[in-house]
């Protein structure tokens, strides 16, 4: 009972101008999560079951205020009047499942919360203090209507303001990992635990050439192949032990 009546003495001091709303950029999650306390504050513990559903999104809004009309509504949709008993049911209806729903998007620039109850809603004292903060902030309250069921569903609809909606998935090419070696290494495909083949250098020439053996050859060709292009006939095998010779060419003019 204390809740309720400093919740009601707080939006009639919002409503003649007293105070206002304090706002500033903060997540909607914190804000339903507040709201959803302060309705168990108003109903009592153990009177309903919530499934909710926030994704991270930034609104400009007041978040102690906001929690407040979030909270009555809850409540209000919970069968619960401002003394606390529970209404009586429609009669005719089957039994009313106890679960409130409460889920939040963004729709273009402003921010939607939805809650769902087992009861229509209406109460005399909880509607008024949430359809005054919410017009505070700029923004409306509406009724649907849930088919087959004698619950009701309202939206919220605030401005964003300068808030925005958060991403947890990191950003299009932000994670791009670079190969083992460098920007070489990358171009030419070397990852992790591979290495670049041996160069050796020519007589009378500033740059490298390739070894004409290895395990590994950039060209292509197997070991021993080299030349076959030009017409050359392939190195006859040597005796074992014999070492290879290597045949160097004479330096090209450049």
């Amino acid at each position: 009972m204390t809740a309720l009546v400093d919740n009601v003495l707080g939006y009639q001091r919002l409503d003649a101008g007293a105070e206002e709303l304090d706002k500033r950029v903060t997540l909607l999650d914190g804000v339903v999560s507040a709201g959803i306390d302060g309705a168990v504050e108003l109903i009592g513990p153990g009177r309903a079951q919530f499934a909710v559903h926030t994704p991270p999104i930034e609104a400009e809004v007041d978040p102690a205020r906001l929690a407040t009309a979030l909270a009555h509504l809850v409540a209000d949709v919970a069968g619960v009047d401002a003394t606390g008993r529970n209404r009586a049911a429609v009669p005719g209806a089957g039994p009313a499942d106890s679960t409130i729903v409460v889920a939040a998007a963004r729709r273009g620039d402003v921010v939607r919360i939805e809650v769902r109850g087992p009861y229509a809603g209406g109460d005399p004292v909880h509607g008024p203090v949430v359809r005054g903060i919410v017009a505070a902030h700029g923004g409306v309250v509406q009724t649907h209507e849930v088919p087959g069921t004698s619950g009701g569903a309202y939206v919220l609809e605030v401005p964003i303001g300068a808030g925005r909606a958060r991403s947890r998935r990191p950003l299009p090419g932000t994670t791009r990992r670079r190969a083992a070696g460098g920007p070489r290494a990358a171009r030419a495909g070397l990852g992790a635990g591979r290495r670049a083949p041996c160069r050796r250098s020519r007589p009378g020439h500033g740059g490298g050439r390739r070894a004409a053996e290895g395990p590994a050859r950039l060209d292509g060709r197997l070991p021993g192949e080299r030349g076959r292009d030009r017409g050359d006939a392939p190195p006859a095998p040597s005796p074992a032990g014999a070492a290879v010779p290597v045949r160097e060419e004479p330096p090209r003019p450049i």
